[in-house]
């Protein structure tokens, strides 16, 4: 599922799949909330299918599939700082990561520093 999106571009495919076995498949409706600003981040997701939208204030951001939402609330044990939707059209799919499904954060240091994120 990873291996279609364009994670597949700059993460090993080996990482992908351990991604993919530690993750669940969450289907979502449109205009449906994900997670709410200052909630518990106690899930990181990559978009797999469909829009996402995260809001800030009177701003909103658009992400795609193979776009990851929610690491700093995960990655930082923080409450979210932001909102996310879907889309309002179509279907959409995640693949969230619990945090108690990272034993160590070895694997999620491996993604980051595959995309250059540091």
């Amino acid at each position: 599922m990873l291996a279609y999106t364009k994670l597949a571009v700059t993460i090993d495919p080996s990482i992908l799949l351990k991604l993919e076995r530690l993750g669940e498949f969450i289907e979502f409706k449109p205009n449906e909330t994900i997670f709410n600003a200052g909630d518990k981040a106690d899930y990181l997701y990559i978009n797999i299918k469909g829009n996402i939208y995260l809001h800030l204030k009177n701003r909103k951001a658009w992400i795609g599939p193979g776009d990851i939402l929610g690491e700093i609330g995960y990655i930082l044990d923080t409450p979210r700082t932001t909102s996310a939707s879907s889309g309002d059209t179509g279907r959409g799919a995640l693949l969230g990561v619990h945090i108690e499904s990272i034993c160590s954060m070895t694997l999620l240091v491996n993604i980051l520093f595959s995309l250059h994120i540091y």
